[in-house]
This record gives structure tokens, sequence and C-alpha cells, in this order.
């Protein structure tokens, strides 16, 4: 798009009379088209302009896709994608995050066409990181549609999700990132996420009876629509991850105002996940704050007295609802929920024993819990693996467990190689956060049921874009010096 414009001006300064000549036609023929053809002319140049939008700024559709990330529960019915093939069904739903992925993906690819940098390896590189690692765990997930209940069904989820979280939401912010004034934009993105799901979750107060109700803090419906979904987790595995980022934004907002908004905010999310009574989020949040103490070690040193005092208080108010987990988890929805979580992982290892290689197939666990006698007889709801390796161990085998395996590990062993690199320590500081992060949202998918969405895999994608974009400005510092 670029060089069409830079062309298009070099035309008009050398021949300006056949510039406006042929400005003035094409106006005429799309006016004479809109006459004869209004509808099909005016969504040709409705599609045209969002297509020169799209390539020419990818960075804001970024923004809008971390934005959106929490909204899985907004969707548009498409009918005509409707799959009934093979003896698989699927009505197609496109979710709005879905949608701005796809436009975002098609941008980026467009633009890098036109600009003649689809196949240009020496200048403005593809980023592909761990990209075989993920090619092999990918070939797994199609190779163990062999042995599922339907070939097609398989191979479609492996596409439909699998694919999809590596080529949009990790390899295009990697792209996409390219300095820090887009990182700190992204960040900031996925911080206002993190504000309106907590915002959302205490607005639930309001909705809840706090007679009857087990109350904690989830997401609310607006009319009829639950944009987030209906559970708290929903909102825990998106604050799991911006609590850590909205603390990075001190690398770039460092006056004492922005520090005490930010602190404010890191606490409000703090008692949002305290406030979700997630056993997940409970523990997410205390391994967060063990690393915050230890990083701030020598300020605690310092203030010793004044924080010993604080943490008293604060320990002693925390006994409230620590009570309330505890008479929960004592009584029918905590022993239910954990009855159901080591059911579910039964069902998941004799899957494995089933088909130890290549497991049952991608995407097969609501077969495996549709088909489990024992499960059905609970009257509970059909559901996904709680927790990301034992799903992938039913679905994939012990190939697909070696292979996922193989691919966090050359995401790790990059990410810390660039970190090793980094001399500034506010540098490390920012990629550590990020770290954090990551770290904290696969801790809670552990236990959870979200392992192919943008949730789990854009917090990665932003971390190796952190990566990069440090490991640049130490190149260019080092050139400079």
């Amino acid at each position: 798009m670029a060089i069409i414009l830079t062309k298009i001006n070099y035309f008009r300064e050398t021949n300006p009379i056949f510039a406006d000549l042929a400005f003035i036609s094409l106006i005429l023929a799309v006016f004479g088209l809109f006459l004869f053809f209004p509808i099909a002319t005016s969504l040709s140049i409705l599609i045209f302009i969002f297509l020169a939008l799209i390539t020419s700024f990818p960075e804001y559709l970024l923004y809008l896709l971390v934005f959106s990330i929490p909204f899985i529960n907004l969707y548009i019915p498409v009918e005509y994608f409707n799959l009934h093939y093979f003896g698989f069904y699927k009505d197609f739903e496109l979710p709005i995050v879905d949608l701005i992925a796809i436009a975002l993906f098609v941008g980026f690819w467009l633009k890098r066409l036109i600009s003649g940098k689809i196949f240009n390896f020496k200048e403005d590189k593809l980023k592909k990181p761990a990209i075989f690692a993920f090619l092999a765990f990918f070939a797994v997930s199609l190779l163990s549609a062999m042995n599922a209940h339907n070939w097609f069904a398989s191979a479609w989820y492996s596409i439909r999700w699998i694919a999809v979280f590596y080529f949009i939401y990790v390899l295009l912010p990697v792209n996409i990132i390219k300095d820090k004034k887009i990182l700190r934009n992204v960040i900031i993105s996925f911080v206002f996420a993190s504000i309106f799901v907590s915002l959302m979750g205490v607005a639930s107060l309001l909705y809840q009876d706090f007679s009857n109700d087990f109350i904690r803090l989830k997401p609310i419906g607006i009319s009829t629509v639950y944009p987030i979904g209906f559970n708290q987790k929903q909102i825990s595995e998106i604050l799991v991850v911006g609590s850590m980022l909205v603390l990075s934004l001190k690398y770039w907002f460092k006056d004492a105002w922005a520090d005490k908004i930010l602190l404010f905010i890191w606490a409000v999310f703090m008692l949002v996940l305290l406030g979700s009574f997630s056993r997940a989020a409970w523990l997410v949040a205390g391994l967060q704050i063990i690393f915050l103490l230890y990083q701030h070690r020598n300020l605690i040193k310092i203030h010793q007295i004044k924080i010993t005092i604080a943490s008293l208080a604060l320990g002693i108010l925390f006994l409230v609802p620590a009570y309330y987990m505890l008479s929960i988890q004592s009584n029918a929805p905590g022993i239910g929920s954990n009855k159901h979580r080591a059911l579910l992982t039964t069902i998941a290892m004799d899957g494995l024993a089933r088909h130890p290689i290549l497991g049952q197939g991608s995407g097969d666990f609501f077969y495996l819990i549709e088909n489990s006698i024992r499960y059905t007889a609970t009257g509970a709801s059909i559901m996904d693996s709680h927790g990301l390796w034992q799903k992938i161990a039913a679905e994939m085998g012990l190939l697909g467990v070696a292979s996922f395996g193989a691919f966090v590990l050359a995401i790790a062993v990059f990410v810390y190689q660039k970190y090793k690199k980094i001399v500034d320590l506010k540098d490390k500081q920012l990629l550590l956060y990020a770290i954090i992060a990551v770290l904290s949202i696969f801790l809670f998918e552990w236990f959870d049921t979200s392992f192919y969405r943008g949730k789990l895999w854009l917090p990665v994608g932003i971390m190796i874009a952190t990566a990069y974009v440090l490991e640049n400005k130490n190149k260019h510092e080092n050139i400079t010096d």
C-alpha cells in the first residue's frame, strides 16, 4: 500500500494534467456504476476502504483484538458456512473477536504482499518463533484424527483452534509489535480490557441474592447477552495476566501519580481475583504476590516495620474470605467440583490408555465425556478437560504431550536467551513481567479449559514480542556506542 501511494504521488508530480484527468475519469466511472449498480458499487467501495485501512494500520486492529479478547460470547451467526460433511454437523458462528482476528490476518498479509515483503527474507524478515516445534505439534494433532470418532471433525478442530492460536495470536503480535510504542499500546489495551472485566465482576454484586446465593464476583449479562461468558473463571483468566501487565506500565509511566494509579488498579485486580473465589485464581495471585515481595525485597527491608504492620492487618482481613472459601470447599459445591475434576482426569487417562501413541483424536474430549457412563450418571453438563496436559494426553497421546512439551520448551529457551542478552535492568524487569504473566495464565489453565484461545496465547505473543523489541533496542545501542 505504501509503495502504491508513493508511485501515485510520483505520477501526480511528474504528469499533473494526466493525473487530474485520470482522477476525474475515475470519479465519473464510479458515479456511473453507482447509478446502475448502487448496492454492488457501494459494497465494493466499502470493501476497498476497509482493505486499505487494515493494510495501512494493522497495529490499530491489533489493539482492538487485544481489547476484545475477553468477549468470547459476542458472535454473528453465519449460516452460509455451516458444515454438514462426512457425518459432521457444525452450525457456524463467528465470534466478534475472531472477525477482528481474521481482518488483522488478512490485512497483515496483504500489506506484506503489496509492499513486496512476503517473499523478501533480507529486509523486514518474518519472525517465526518456535515454528518447527509448533508444526510438529500441529502435525500430531492432524494425525490423531485417524483415531477420532469423526476424522473430519477432528481435522477441523485442529485447523480451527490449534492453527489459529499460533498464526494469529502468536505470529501476528510478534511481527506487528516492532517498537516500544506499539508494545506499550498493546499492553494498555489489555489493561483496559482487564478493567472492564473487573468492573463487570463488581457490578455482579448488584444482581445477586445475598441470602441464598453463593456470593462471588462473576460475569453479568447485558440484556440477554453475556459478553464474556457465564463463569467466574472467565474474569479470573483475564486478570491473572492483567495484574502483571498493569505493573509493567511503570516502564513508561514513571511519575509519582502514575505509580499510585497503577498500584491502585493492580490492587483492584487482586481484590476481584479474591472475590471470584476461584481456587486457581487464588493460587496464581498468591504466587504473584510472593514474586513481587521478592522483587522488592530491598524496599521491604527499608520499610520493614510499616510493611509488617500492613501485612498483619491485611492478614486479619483475609481471614474472612479464607473462612468463606474453606466452608465452600467443605460443602457440596466444593466437594462436587473436586469429584468432577477427578472424574475428568480419570476419563482422560482412560482415553490415553486406549490410544497411547496418537490419542483419541484432537477435539474429541467431549466425545469421551458423552460416552462415559460414570460421567453421564452424574447429570452434569458436558464440559472440556479441566487441565491442559490431561486434554492433550487424551486427545493426542504421548506424541502430542511430547510435541507440545517441545513447543513450550522452544519458546522458553528462546525467551531466556533474549533475556540473558538484555543489559538494562529496567528492560529486564519489563520482560520479566511479561514472563510472569504467561506463567500465570499457563498455571491457571492447568486447572481450566481455555487451552487454544487468545486468552492463553496472546500473552505468549506479547512476551515474545517484548523479547524481540528489547533485544533490538540493545542491538541499536551497541551499534551507536
